[in-house]
C-alpha cells in the first residue's frame, strides 16, 4: 500500500467510525481530518467533499466488490452437491457481511440515504440478491419445480442479514458451527432429494 493509498484508508475509517458514533450530520470533515491524523485541506485534497468521501468509503470499505466479484459454482448434478454449492454460497455472503460491520450498524442508515442520492451503497443489497439469484439459477435442476427463486434469494438474505444483526445486538448467541446449520436448515427442503423424486 502506497502512502497516499494509507492516508486515504485512515481518512475512510475515521469517517465511518465518527458517523457510527456521531451521524452523518453530526460529522465534520474536520473532525474526520483530526481523527485520522491529518488536515482538512489533505482530506479535501484526496475526497474533494463529504459526499465524495461517503461514497468512496462504502466503495473501498464495504463489501460491494467481493460480493461482486465471487461467482458460485454449484454442481446441480447431484442433490448433495447442490446443496454443497448453496450452502458454500450462503456462507461466503454471511461472512463477507459479518466482516463488514458498517453495513450492520442502524447508525450508518443515515449514510446510505446520503450516498443513496450519489450512487453506490444501495446497490449492496442488489448486489447480495443477484449473487444468490446466480447460485439458486445454477442449481435450479436440483431444487423442488414449486421453489420460487427470487423469493427465495430475498428470505435467505433476510435470514443470513437479521441472523447477523441480531447476533450483534446480543439478541441472539450461537456459534458459527450452529450458523452454519442454520443456513443448511434452510436450504434442505429446497432441494429436490432422490427419495423425493421415488416417491413421486
Amino acid at each position: 500500500m502506497t502512502p497516499k493509498e494509507r492516508t486515504q484508508e485512515r481518512i475512510l475509517r475515521a469517517f465511518i467510525d465518527l458517523v457510527v458514533e456521531h451521524g452523518y450530520e453530526g460529522t465534520t470533515t474536520r473532525a474526520v481530518a483530526e481523527q485520522a491524523g491529518v488536515n482538512e485541506v489533505t482530506l479535501f485534497r484526496h475526497f474533494g467533499d463529504k459526499e465524495t468521501l461517503a461514497r468512496e468509503a462504502f466503495r473501498r470499505l464495504g463489501p460491494g466488490p467481493a460480493l461482486a466479484s465471487y461467482e458460485p459454482h454449484i454442481d446441480a448434478s447431484d442433490p448433495a452437491l447442490a446443496e454443497a454449492g448453496l450452502r458454500a454460497c450462503l456462507v461466503f455472503l454471511r461472512d463477507t457481511m459479518r466482516d463488514h460491520p458498517m453495513m450492520l450498524n442502524p447508525a450508518l442508515r443515515e449514510v446510505f440515504r446520503h450516498v443513496g442520492k450519489i450512487g453506490d451503497a444501495n446497490g449492496i443489497p442488489n448486489i447480495a440478491l443477484a449473487l444468490l439469484q446466480r447460485a439458486l439459477a445454477q442449481a435450479a435442476p436440483a431444487l423442488r419445480p414449486e421453489v420460487d427463486q427470487e423469493a427465495t434469494a430475498f428470505s435467505l438474505l433476510g435470514l443470513i442479514m437479521v441472523s447477523l444483526m441480531w447476533k450483534r445486538f446480543g439478541w441472539l448467541s450461537f456459534s458459527t458451527n450452529e450458523g452454519d446449520d442454520l443456513l443448511a436448515g434452510a436450504l434442505r427442503p429446497l432441494i429436490c432429494w432422490t427419495r423425493d423424486l421415488e416417491h413421486a
